[in-house]
């Protein structure tokens, strides 16, 4: 699956540190903003996951011949 949480979250990481370095109100808001998406992204790559994961180990009925 493409997507891994673990780098989203770096991402994240890394856009709230841009935001506390950032010299205005707006581009502090707008890192903020991203790291918060980043954030949901990998929260919903996680669920995802695990989604797959419990649908992989349905197993079909045997159909009656």
């Amino acid at each position: 699956m493409p997507g891994n949480p673990k780098e989203c979250r770096q991402h994240a990481g890394n856009c709230r540190r841009l935001a506390s370095e950032s010299l205005t109100v707006s581009g502090r808001n707008t890192f903020l903003n991203l790291a918060d998406h980043w954030e949901r992204l990998a929260a919903e790559l996680e669920n995802a996951e695990l989604f797959i994961k419990a649908m992989q180990e349905i197993k079909p009925p045997i159909a009656a011949e």
